[in-house]
């Protein structure tokens, strides 16, 4: 009993030592938290159901550390049980590295329901570790109180600490640390910065009080100095779009008149791609980025290059190019997105939600070299590969901005630009369309953003319930909506025209294409376009609407 009480003597009166163990254990169950949502999300998708499963189980494995601690205190009251449970906690965490994927491809590949496949990769990757990590709150109390009129006082300011390290992990690891690091490197590096900060402030303990305050405080601060001096994943241009607010940017200053040039230039590019990889069969690698949004992966299969948002092999490619002709629509779907040209063949101004590898902004472009287009890519580092791996090269008149669509087309609005006549909605995560912008209000600042007679082009996947609520909600704001079927891929393009009086007829789509007059070279085939038109509307139509208050998105993606 005098053991203990000399123990918590010791450590309440170097304090210190307790607010520095309590502020990496509140930065390293956020870390963790914000990094284990991130693990998943290749493998089950980046929906709500992932960052669900995730928070409940650490919030349950918490609170079960928790009582555990507290019941611990009564047998064991040593200093070294909250040092050696951190790093512990951190070796727990660093281990997945070594399981991680394998598991997660395991439950992926059993077609397990997402939210339990989730659910249960959650508890064994994480559970243990953050079970450890609960039970030290209790243990710091305990130590850290020597008096019955200290508890209240000493338990709020661990807490406040531990809260502040949370604060600090998670806007870190958002920030910093995931974009500059694969996801691996931040589960490993975090976990072995709790363990090595259990060790050293169990070794600090040990010393006199000042010195001991003196390690563990220059410990946290070199921990910091090393957060913050991470390597850069892209150049200076591209970190300042994070800071910047609707700055277009122009890619090139090529004019119109050289696109021909600049599609030899980059067909070049392709085959000499393409030699590196004649006679090598399999699927190869060539990129495997965490950008702040999502992981991005780059192949080659054969002449095909695929473009990939979550781990290949689990999840679609958004993007497929056959490298013998860049201007060919690899992807049926790409090419089905240039129905608007049975609608409004005199397009001059278009905008284009969702870049993807550049294929669909290429094909119009060879369709409308004079058009005015503007192209929104929330994501960077997606603008980049397009360049690098799928040899986009637009012309000056194509202005990039990589914000968030939603919020640009708003934005375009409150300035009163001009409106635009076709817009393609093709912003698609590793899983399917953002949830916001399936939703009533979107398609209405959509609407407002079109000419009198302009024309809304949406990307979007028969298989699951979710088809049949965008195209009644479509249809809440548009007076017609017509579908095309994609007959090898399963997508659907949903079209819709400002003021039209009828809905498109295959004779009515007959009479457009042949009407149309497209420049040589159009990478755009009408005859096929024409032949995915619905006669009538396959969707259910007694689904509710979504709207920005109902808007149940990952639920109906489960319903097939």
């Amino acid at each position: 009993m005098e053991m203990g009480v000399r123990h918590r003597s010791s450590w309440s009166a170097n304090i210190v030592l307790l607010w520095v163990l309590a502020f990496f254990t509140g930065w390293f169950v956020m870390q963790t938290e914000l990094v284990g949502a991130r693990a998943l999300t290749p493998y089950f998708g980046n929906s709500i159901f992932v960052w669900g499963s995730v928070i409940a189980v650490f919030l349950l494995a918490l609170a079960l550390g928790y009582g555990a601690g507290g019941r611990l205190t009564r047998r064991y009251s040593s200093h070294w049980v909250p040092t050696l449970v951190l790093a512990a906690a951190g070796g727990l965490v660093a281990a997945t590295v070594a399981y991680e994927g394998k598991l997660n491809t395991f439950l992926a590949s059993t077609q397990i329901d997402v939210r339990w496949g989730t659910l249960l990769a959650s508890i064994l990757l994480y559970a243990p570790a953050m079970v450890l990590s609960g039970m030290i709150a209790p243990y710091l109390v305990h130590l850290a109180t020597s008096a019955r009129s200290e508890a209240g006082s000493r338990a709020g300011t661990l807490y406040a600490v531990s809260t502040v390290g949370s604060f600090a992990g998670s806007l870190v690891t958002a920030f910093v640390l995931i974009p500059a690091y694969s996801l691996s490197g931040v589960a490993l590096g975090g976990g072995l910065v709790a363990a090595a900060a259990g060790v050293v402030c169990a070794i600090a303990s040990s010393l006199q009080q000042t010195r001991g305050a003196f390690v563990s405080i220059a410990f946290a601060a070199l921990c910091l100095v090393l957060v913050l001096h991470t390597p850069q994943r892209f150049v200076s241009s591209q970190q300042d779009v994070y800071q910047q607010t609707l700055i277009g940017k122009r890619l090139s200053n090529d004019p119109t008149s050289t696109l021909a040039q600049c599609l030899a230039e980059g067909q070049r590019l392709a085959k000499s791609e393409l030699k590196k990889y004649a006679g090598k069969p399999g699927n190869h690698i060539l990129l495997n980025i965490e950008t702040p949004y999502q992981r991005v992966q780059v192949a080659q299969e054969g002449d095909i290059r695929l473009l990939t948002f979550g781990e290949a092999g689990h999840k679609m490619p958004q993007t497929s190019m056959n490298l013998r002709d860049i201007t060919h629509h690899s992807t049926e779907y790409t090419g089905l997105l240039l129905a608007p040209i049975l609608y409004k063949p005199n397009a001059k101004r278009m905008l284009i939600i969702g870049l993807g590898g550049g294929d669909v902004a290429r094909g119009i472009e060879t369709c409308y070299p004079e058009i005015s287009m503007d192209v929104v890519e929330i994501d960077p580092a997606v603008v980049s590969i397009a360049q690098k791996y799928f040899f986009w090269r637009p012309s000056l008149n194509v202005v990039v901005y990589t914000m968030d669509g939603r919020s640009f087309v708003n934005t375009q609005i409150a300035r009163k630009q001009p409106p635009y006549d076709w817009i393609i909605l093709d912003a698609f995560d590793d899983q399917f369309v953002p949830f916001y912008m399936t939703k009533l209000e979107f398609y209405s600042v959509l609407q407002r953003a079109l000419t009198s007679d302009g024309v809304l082009a949406v990307n979007t996947w028969i298989n699951h319930d979710l088809y049949s609520y965008q195209a009644r909600t479509l249809q809440k704001v548009f007076p017609h909506v017509d579908a095309y079927f994609g007959h090898r891929s399963g997508n659907v393009i949903l079209v819709a025209q400002n003021n039209t009086k009828a809905p498109m007829t295959p004779v009515r789509a007959l009479q457009a294409r042949k009407s149309v007059k497209l420049p040589p070279g159009a990478a755009v085939d009408l005859k096929y376009i024409t032949s995915c038109l619905l006669r009538s509307p396959n969707w259910n139509p007694k689904v509710d609407i979504l709207t920005d208050t109902w808007a149940p998105v990952e639920r109906l993606l489960t319903i097939s």
